[in-house]
């Protein structure tokens, strides 16, 4: 496990840049930035640890556990080579959202696109865009799935994937 802890200022003044825990050399943190820990724990740790890289990597606290069990339960591969998947939720204020379990995740795209025909779900062939899924009232999360080097969207075909991975879980945005 690899933390990051400058951002939450929890490393001991003069820590070094990266360090394990004395009592359990398996708790490992890197003095930076949460994506610095992540790269840290894949090209440094995984194969210390493991033997190689990871299959799948989840970082943020947030509603996405129920996502990734969804996920993973369809085996493996979870996603094509090079592809990623983000999951926002909005910061929900609601009282009707107070557990995983209440949100609905829905198929988005990063950037909206008139011109791009997305896979076909819900009726349509053209995807919600992902903030406007966190936007809406109730207890939304958006799922994008992109490239991992572009940070773009990709197409049809990579999201069919995705979508078929999933299956019941997604929902539909009314």
């Amino acid at each position: 496990m690899s933390l990051g802890c400058l951002e939450f200022n929890t490393c001991p003044t003069g820590s070094p840049p990266e360090g394990f825990n004395a009592s359990d050399s398996h708790l490992n943190y890197v003095n930076a930035f949460p994506v610095n820990s992540v790269r840290f724990g894949i090209q440094t740790l995984s194969p210390k640890f493991f033997g190689g890289a990871p299959d799948f990597v989840v970082s943020g606290p947030n509603v996405g556990i129920e996502f990734v069990n969804a996920l993973l339960a369809a085996g493996p591969p979870f996603l094509p080579p090079g592809t990623s998947v983000n999951v926002n939720y909005p910061l929900s204020t609601s009282s009707s959202c107070t557990s995983p379990s209440d949100f609905s995740f829905i198929l988005t795209r990063i950037a909206p696109s008139n011109s791009a025909t997305d896979v076909e779900t819900c009726g349509t062939d053209h995807l919600p865009r992902e903030t406007a899924v966190v936007a809406t009232n109730g207890c939304f999360a958006s799922v994008s799935v992109m490239n991992a080097t572009t940070k773009t969207d990709v197409n049809a075909t990579t999201q069919a994937f995705v979508l078929g991975h999933l299956g019941n879980f997604l929902s539909c945005l009314s």
